[in-house]
């Protein structure tokens, strides 16, 4: 592969590198080759002699078209080049930013000459006769314009007023609808609620019939079982057998006092009813004889009259109505005196 090498300009310093560099062969401009990113420094090798020779006896072929052969130093070792570059120094300093300064204004270029014309009052035209149907024009408008803001003003109050209305009526419609909605849900609300009391009170109905048909079939049940379970427990000993005395005082004894209690009671109630009377009596018969200057009667004497006199009469009723002696006992029970009885009850 031939090598294309390019001369760059400059002055060399024992610290630079040698200014050859390596551009491959296929065809590209020069501009091409100095920007180019693959562009590499050349940095040449020691060959054998063998390759030296064979490069110094074949040599390299014509240049291509557009380029040209050059000499180019490839020693191992930098040449000091002699040439001196004028060098100087000089400085600058760049003044702060200012205000932008307003644009001027655009004035564009006259496109034809100027002429000058005098005109005299009353010389094209009367001003008076000619303004008049500009000014009806001009007032007609502005007075048909000021009608129909007017006229679109008014509009829009009425479109106010029904809008307004409009509102108003929404909102009471919102505001029946809201109640109609309330009453609809609280009648549900009751409704349910009927309808689960209804659905409990059947419940409990019919937990009361199931009680009542247990408590029937039980009953009838056990009315047959209780005697059977009381007999059998009889003839296997576990209840003791019946004293005489305790059937004779249930079956003779119980029914003589209580006709004997009876009468006793009959007898108290119709003491307490003659000495009411009694009572009665005495107090009418004061208050006839003392008309003029009543004398508060001698409640206690009167009533102590009266018992006596009561006691009296009881004595031969009581005979009367006993049954059996006195004397007579049945076991430990032994009856009252009647008379003790009445006196207990008159005090």
């Amino acid at each position: 592969m031939a090598l294309d090498v390019i001369q760059v300009e400059g002055c060399y310093v024992s610290s630079s590198l040698p200014k050859a560099l390596f551009v491959p062969s296929y065809h590209r401009n020069r501009r091409d080759l100095l920007h180019s990113s693959d562009t590499l420094y050349y940095k040449p090798k020691k060959k054998s002699t063998d390759v030296q020779k064979r490069n110094s006896t074949s040599g390299s072929g014509e240049p291509v078209a557009g380029r040209q052969h050059l000499s180019v130093q490839t020693d191992l070792y930098l040449e000091e080049l002699c040439d001196v570059v004028e060098e100087a120094d000089a400085q600058c300093e760049t003044d702060p930013f200012l205000d932008r300064p307003p644009s001027p204004l655009f004035v564009p270029a006259k496109s034809g000459p100027d002429v000058a014309t005098q005109i005299y009052p009353g010389e094209l035209f009367d001003f008076d006769e000619e303004v008049e149907p500009l000014l009806e024009a001009l007032v007609g408008q502005t007075i048909e314009q000021a009608l129909i803001e007017i006229m679109a003003e008014e509009e829009l109050a009425v479109l106010s007023d029904l809008q307004m209305d409009y509102e108003a009526r929404r909102n009471a419609e919102l505001a029946e609808v809201k109640r109609l909605e309330e009453q609809e849900r609280r009648l549900y609300e009751e409704k349910e609620k009927r309808i689960k009391e209804q659905e409990e009170a059947i419940l409990l109905e019919d937990e009361v019939a199931q009680k009542i048909v247990a408590c029937i079939f039980s009953q009838n049940y056990l009315s047959e079982l209780v005697p059977q379970v009381y007999k059998k427990l009889e003839v296997e000993g576990y209840f003791e057998t019946e004293d005489p005395d305790m059937l004779e005082i249930e079956e003779t004894f119980w029914p003589w006092l209580m006709n004997e209690v009876d009468s006793e009671i009959a007898t108290l109630e119709a003491s307490c009813h003659l000495l009411d009377t009694l009572i009665d009596d005495t107090v009418q018969s004061i208050a006839e004889t003392s008309v003029i200057h009543p004398v508060e009667p001698d409640v206690y004497s009167e009533t102590k009259k009266a018992s006596e006199q009561i006691h009296e009469a009881e004595i031969p009723v009581q005979e009367d109505t006993e049954l059996i002696d006195p004397s007579e006992t049945v076991g430990d029970t032994e009856l009252n005196d009647p008379s003790e009885t009445d006196g207990d009850s008159t005090e």
